[in-house]
């Protein structure tokens, strides 16, 4: 009998060794993945400050911003956008860091690196609308194609010097690469010799003429016809691919909206407070309510009539509008 309890005990014994085991293993694999979690996020924290304080807490104030982003690792940006809504992940980070709407980015949906280029340009029509935020891997290549009738064109285009951008004629040789954006500024579209012999590029067709472009990939087409209101834009669409394109296009249709009708409300404003009868702001404030129902194409007639009315009202020793 006490040969059986003394069984009995350390059978006992040996269960209790490897429940107290087991739950000793637990509580040390949780903890062990929430310090590795903790230090994840640690590590992310210090990359969203240099992506911040580098470019997207400095390009409200900033026009002239053109700068490398130097991580100590590589880093992955996921760059999202649905509507007008649009957000920041680094390193598939959850929750997404979402942008203020005055916030215009232009980037790829993802894109990784430990080099990542940043520049900003300002976005007037004519008046002050917003900086214009863009990001592009140093990895990347950009080949602009380019005929007889659009050489000056392409030549007037400007990047960063630290991109590798080539300018060249139709007829020459494009290497194929998965971190390659062509874009053709010719008369035709691509053909489809062309299109299969760049299967893993970002392509482009551009017409400047009528302030257009749409992507393309080995394929065919990806995307309906485009606007776009300039070349800031144009750069825009360069950098990003279709869906993150059209995304940030519609956020900055939004913002310019919004500026104008604040214009237009000045205007009115001004209209009721005048202190003389030739200062009507009747024809400026109808213009900038219109402005917004506009095409891309139409923007640069927009352009010259809100510039020649403000000048006229500031000419009649009326307050200018912007």
């Amino acid at each position: 009998m006490f040969a059986h309890k003394k069984g009995e005990t350390e059978q006992f014994n040996w269960i209790f060794v490897l429940v107290a085991g087991a739950i000793f293993f637990s509580f040390f694999v949780f903890f062990t993945f929430r310090f590795a979690h903790a230090q994840e996020q640690k590590h992310n924290l210090a990359l969203a400050k240099i992506l911040y304080d580098g470019a997207l807490g400095v390009a409200g104030t900033k026009n002239n911003l053109d700068t490398t982003l130097q991580f100590p690792q590589p880093v992955e940006l996921i760059f999202t956008c649905l509507g007008t809504r649009a957000a920041f992940s680094i390193n598939h980070e959850d929750p997404a860091e979402e942008l203020e709407p005055s916030l215009l980015v232009f980037m790829p949906g993802h894109f990784s690196g430990t080099k990542i280029q940043t520049w900003t340009s300002s976005w007037n029509q004519p008046f002050f609308i917003n900086n214009i935020v863009y990001f592009s891997s140093l990895e990347k290549e950009y080949y602009l194609i380019y005929d007889q009738a659009h050489a000056s064109f392409v030549d007037e285009l400007s990047f960063p010097s630290q991109l590798r951008v080539h300018k060249q004629a139709r007829s020459i040789f494009i290497p194929n690469s998965s971190q390659l954006t062509v874009a053709f500024f010719t008369n035709e579209p691509p053909t489809s010799q062309e299109l299969q012999s760049l299967p893993s590029a970002t392509i482009l067709f551009v017409q400047p003429e009528q302030q257009t472009f749409s992507y393309y990939s080995s394929a065919g087409k990806l995307s309906n016809t485009i606007y776009y209101y300039d070349s800031s834009f144009l750069t825009g669409a360069l950098v990003s691919d279709v869906s993150s394109f059209s995304c940030s296009l519609q956020r900055a249709q939004q913002r310019f909206e919004k500026i104008s009708s604040l214009y237009a409300v000045k205007a009115g404003l001004l209209d009721q407070h005048r202190m003389k009868t030739d200062c009507s702001y009747s024809t400026i404030q109808q213009t900038l309510q219109h402005a917004p129902q506009l095409l891309p194409i139409q923007k640069e007639a927009l352009t010259t009539s809100l510039l020649a009315q403000n000048a006229q009202l500031i000419g009649n020793g009326c307050r200018g509008v912007f």
